[in-house]
C-alpha cells in the first residue's frame, strides 16, 4: 500500500486545456490586484497601513498581506475602507467608479466622524470625555448656534441694578 501524499492547498493549478488560467489562479490575480489598489488608495490619503488596520480592527501585518494579496479581503472590509478613503467600493474592486454599477449610498460615519471617535477614545479622563459626551449630544438635538439667525442668538441679558 503506498502511503499517502499531503495535498499542497497553496500550488498553483496548471492552465486549463483550453488556454484559460485555472480558477486558483484567477483568483489570485484579483487578491493582488485588489490589494494594489487598497495600497495605493492608502497612500494617496497618506494614511498608514496601522490606521487602516486600527478601522478594520485587524494588525497591521494583516493589512500588509490584504494588500500584497497574500489574503483575501472580506466584503465587509472592502466598504469600511471605501469609507474611509471616501471611494466607492467599485473603485477598490475594479480600480473606477463602474457606470452600470447601482450607486452605493452616502457612507455610514464619514471621516470627520470617525476623527471625534478616535479624539474621544484618546482623552484619558474619564469625567472630561463624558462631559464632552453630553456636549456633543446637547449640540446634536439642536441646530448650532451659528446655524441660527444672528437675531436668535442673542441671549436675553439680565438687567442690570
Amino acid at each position: 500500500m503506498k502511503p499517502a501524499q499531503s495535498i499542497d492547498m497553496n500550488r498553483e493549478m496548471p492552465d486549463r486545456p483550453d488556454g484559460a488560467p485555472a480558477p486558483v489562479e484567477r483568483v489570485r490575480v484579483l487578491d493582488r490586484a485588489i490589494g494594489a489598489r487598497i495600497s495605493v488608495l492608502r497612500r494617496a490619503r497618506r494614511l498608514s497601513q496601522s490606521r487602516c488596520a486600527e478601522v478594520l480592527g485587524v494588525s497591521f501585518q494583516q493589512m500588509r498581506k490584504y494588500e500584497q494579496g497574500i489574503n483575501r479581503i472580506s466584503a465587509g472590509a472592502v466598504v469600511r475602507l471605501a469609507e474611509l478613503f471616501e471611494v466607492s467600493v467599485e473603485e477598490i474592486l475594479y480600480g473606477a467608479p463602474r457606470t452600470d454599477a447601482p450607486q452605493m449610498p452616502p457612507p455610514l460615519i464619514d471621516p470627520g466622524q470617525l476623527a471625534v471617535r478616535d479624539s474621544l477614545r484618546d482623552i484619558p479622563d474619564p469625567a472630561a470625555r463624558r462631559a464632552l459626551m453630553c456636549l456633543i449630544s446637547a449640540l446634536a438635538t439642536d441646530r448650532c448656534a451659528a446655524d441660527r439667525p444672528a437675531r436668535d442668538r442673542q441671549s436675553p441679558r439680565p438687567a442690570r441694578r
